[in-house]
């Protein structure tokens, strides 16, 4: 007697799911912080600086602080966009609460024991940064801003702080790098917007994720190969990852999709790969 088999149409695909460890990376709010440490490391290291290891520091603690904050209010303001990352927080209210104690209390000790009174300036600049994003953010629809251009804006923004405050004011070679992230950062929310969206057109948004993506990729390559500017090429690269992964988006899964799409912006370990080579030369 011969065992019943499926036929290959029979068999249901399911989508790619990722190990566990990466979708909490995301759940624990642990991936903005990540973006915007390696990316502050890359302007300053483009500038030929380096950032104290406490200004990073604060720079994570009070990104991933800020991103907590809002993802609780959102559910405390019972938001219709509820998402996983959402319902995570709000079933562990509590422990995000102590931690985001904790994480404050570092933040201040930080700044008032670890950093030069002059640096003061940066926390100054990255508070009100802050509080723009959290009234552009939940209050976008009185301002008619879409919310993905505000927080890219804002991110890039909140990143190039602390490198612009140790530059001269005449210097505007680092515009060009804070605007490709800022573009990629931006790109890079209102996909993740099109993935997850249940109300929306996401196959016709999602073909013009592809598009946007490349014509993104193309001129920020022009720009690095003409310029020599390395992080627009950096940028460029995270741009074309988009690309792939929105051409994956039928075959792997929402979560799968929103971490690959924020470990794209993980590009700048290439400048520290090719920074650790050259030292080993």
């Amino acid at each position: 007697m011969f065992l019943k088999t499926k036929s290959y149409n029979e068999i249901v695909r399911r989508p790619l799911r990722l190990p566990r460890i990466f979708e909490y990376w995301h759940l624990l709010g642990l991936d903005a912080p990540s973006i915007v440490a390696l990316w502050a490391w890359a302007f300053a290291r483009g500038s030929s600086l380096q950032l104290p290891p406490a200004t990073l520091a604060i720079l994570a603690l009070g990104t991933w602080l800020v991103y907590v904050s809002d993802r609780l209010l959102d559910v405390l303001l019972e938001q219709e966009d509820i998402r996983k990352r959402h319902i995570f927080h709000k079933n562990h209210w509590r422990m995000f609460l102590v931690a985001a104690v904790l994480v404050l209390g570092t933040i201040v000790y930080l700044a008032l024991f670890q950093m030069p009174y002059q640096a003061m300036r940066e926390d100054a600049a990255l508070f009100a940064i802050a509080i723009v994003y959290f009234i552009g953010v939940h209050l976008r629809g009185k301002l008619h801003l879409p919310k993905e251009m505000i927080v890219g804006l804002i991110f890039a923004l909140a990143t190039a702080v602390p490198t612009w405050s140790r530059l001269d004011p005449s210097n505007t070679g680092s515009l060009i790098p804070v605007l490709a992230f800022a573009l990629v950062a931006w790109l890079n929310c209102w996909a993740i917007e099109v993935w997850e969206s249940t109300t929306i057109d996401r196959r016709r948004l999602s073909a013009i994720v592809s598009k946007y993506s490349l014509w993104l990729a193309i001129p920020l390559t022009t720009v690095a190969l003409y310029t020599g500017e390395q992080l627009a090429g950096i940028a460029a690269i995270s741009a074309f990852l988009l690309f792939v992964i929105d051409r994956r988006r039928g075959h792997w899964a929402t979560m799968t999709l929103r971490v690959a799409a924020d470990a794209a912006m993980l590009t700048p370990l290439l400048l520290m790969l090719v920074d650790y080579l050259s030292s080993r030369q």
